[in-house]
């Protein structure tokens, strides 16, 4: 009998015959669900692919394939997950690239979704067109990574997924990933030269390992686009040209070169892609089109004219204030009679300066349990600096959850030198039912300091409680 953590499913009946990885169908609640069971080669490598489901069931978004629950016995691990339906991506290529907006939107989702397994943790592992789901509302939805690599990304897994998905925008767009120098332009390379340099620049590793540089340098491209009113339309586009009849993916099978572990889901009932919330970017032109306005010079005339202005009244005062006080400045004083001499007065030291006042202490960012939290800790879970990155690993504590709700909380840092308070990141991880903890890994960066920062998680939900401090740097005010 297994033993779920999250949401348990009940078995049906196999999807597919026995494997290292199968698939069963089975029921969540009165309602279709997909179980899928991998056979890993040692218990430990079982309790790891559990982690790592642990991690991806906290991020859950439309962009990943679901996992509602897990489990892990002995060398088993199990997830249960929603159905799919829909055509990969890779299907829908067969019949041509897609248009420049359309494919700046896939792109756009997929790197949502990178981002949301990196901010876990994780990495896809095998990102390529063949997992990637086109659902039949037009959703686009990261798959097959449930079992494929580790249970923590390391740097060199998530610079691959980044890389993966510049190659996979290019080709969507139906361009090569290195520039050809003489040879004929492609349609999207005339159409959309901008976007093509961009995606082009992320499959040869511009943006490295960071792929919310990634995402963000498509959206400063695209603009409008991946706008809410753009990623609608390019749904509708992607829907529209799902093969008809192509409603459940084939399992894949595993690739020889890495021995990784292919999940191939059955299908999902279709939902209307999720509203989104506007975002403003660099460039917003339709035809993605770099914006170069030409400066105008004029615009500096008024500035030049009132410094100049000022220049010439400080060199008056400078010249005239001088011979004015020289000559008494034409005022008339009183005679003033010499008195005898003295011993002159003791010479008295120059004021010493009355050091600023030291901030009393760190502020109360809250008690360490309230209500439904129980304790809230945070770790560096990687390079930690003063004035840069710092990667945070946040574990919340609860009361055993009777329902879904979210777990949000803030990252707040202090500087004991100047008792600036600053809140350098948010985070929510959705908890499921009779879940008691969750974990979010995010990296923020932190405000220069003269000396050390105090780090804290607070809680803003389902009540505030906050951590003990972490310190980072070293030194004193």
């Amino acid at each position: 009998m297994l033993s779920w953590s999250g949401e348990s499913a009940t078995l049906v009946a196999p999807a597919e015959p026995p494997g290292r990885i199968r698939r069963w169908r089975a029921e969540q609640d009165g309602r279709p669900a997909v179980v899928v069971q991998a056979v890993m080669n040692t218990a430990e490598e079982a309790r790891e692919a559990g982690e790592r489901l642990r991690r991806l069931a906290g991020r859950p978004d439309p962009t990943l394939q679901s996992v509602r629950g897990w489990a892990v016995q002995e060398n088993e691990a199990w997830a249960v997950t929603d159905p799919d339906e829909g055509s990969s991506l890779a299907t829908l290529l067969r019949s041509g690239p897609l248009p420049p907006a359309v494919a700046a939107a896939t792109g756009w989702w997929v790197l949502t979704g990178l981002e949301l397994l990196h901010s876990a943790g994780v990495a896809h592992g095998d990102l390529r067109a063949e997992n990637v789901q086109i659902a039949p509302n037009g959703q686009v939805t990261l798959r097959n990574h449930l079992f494929i690599g580790r249970s923590r990304a390391a740097a060199d897994d998530t610079r691959a997924d980044v890389e993966a998905a510049g190659v996979l925008i290019c080709a969507a767009l139906g361009i090569p990933v290195q520039g050809r120098p003489g040879a004929p332009l492609t349609p999207a390379e005339e159409a959309a030269p901008a976007l093509a340099r961009t995606v082009r620049a992320v499959a040869n590793g511009a943006s490295g390992g960071n792929v919310s540089g990634a995402r963000m340098a498509l959206g400063a491209t695209a603009g409008a686009v991946v706008q809410p009113d753009g990623l609608a339309a390019a749904a509708a586009e992607l829907a529209r040209r799902i093969p008809l009849g192509s409603l459940t993916p084939t399992p894949l099978a595993p690739r020889a070169s890495s021995g990784a572990i292919p999940v191939a889901p059955a299908p999902r009932p279709a939902s209307a892609p999720p509203d989104l919330p506007p975002r403003r970017y660099v460039a917003t032109a339709s035809d993605f089109e770099e914006l170069r306005e030409p400066f105008d010079w004029s615009r500096l005339l008024l500035p030049v004219a009132v410094v100049a202005a000022v220049l010439i009244v400080a060199m008056i005062l400078l010249t005239l204030v001088p011979r004015l006080l020289a000559s008494g400045g034409g005022t008339p004083t009183a005679a003033h009679t010499p008195t005898p001499a003295a011993s002159p007065a003791p010479t008295s030291a120059p004021p010493t300066p009355t050091p600023a006042p030291k901030p009393s202490g760190p502020p109360n960012f809250g008690p360490a349990s309230s209500g439904d939290v129980k304790s809230v800790q945070i770790a560096a879970n990687g390079g930690c600096a003063v004035g840069g990155s710092c990667a945070t690993e946040v574990t919340v504590k609860t009361s055993t959850a009777a329902a879904p709700n979210d777990v949000t909380w803030t990252i707040k840092s202090y500087d004991p030198c100047t008792g600036t308070v600053a809140d350098v990141g948010t985070d929510k991880v959705t908890e499921q039912k009779g879940w008691n903890t969750v974990i979010g890994d995010r990296t923020v960066t932190l405000p220069a300091s003269r000396g050390q920062l105090q780090v804290v998680a607070v809680t803003t939900a389902p009540a505030t409680a906050a951590s003990p401090q972490l310190a980072v740097g070293s030194g004193s005010c």
